[in-house]
């Protein structure tokens, strides 16, 4: 057994503190390694590993035991990687920008030049 283990101990921990902490707290921490007692996760940010160890490492702690493993603490490294995401496409079609810019806004409404 090894971080094999972390999807069941994540759907623990849901139903343990609620899926809104879950989802901001618990969700975005990604289990690496579990090797001589120590668990070793890794965070998008040092706030969240610190966040998680103060205020649910015991949690994480007890799921673990409950499972057969013997983890007593818990390492948090941030994940240096940049996330990389696609550019968004435009709304607007080819033909509507074309055309987009030919009314203007007056006060009156709208007109056409």
């Amino acid at each position: 057994m090894g971080i094999e283990i972390w999807p069941i101990i994540k759907l623990a921990l849901r139903k343990t503190v609620g899926e809104a902490a879950f989802t901001n707290w618990i969700n975005p921490l990604e289990l690496t390694s579990i090797n001589a007692s120590k668990a070793n996760f890794v965070t998008p940010t040092k706030f969240i590993g610190d966040w998680v160890d103060r205020n649910y490492g015991d949690s994480i702690k007890f799921e673990f035991a409950k499972q057969g493993l013997d983890v007593e603490r818990l390492v948090f490294s941030v994940n240096m990687e940049p996330k990389i995401t696609p550019a968004k496409k435009s709304s607007t079609k080819p033909e509507a920008k074309k055309y987009q810019n030919r009314f203007y806004r007056s006060t009156r409404g709208f007109f056409r030049p």
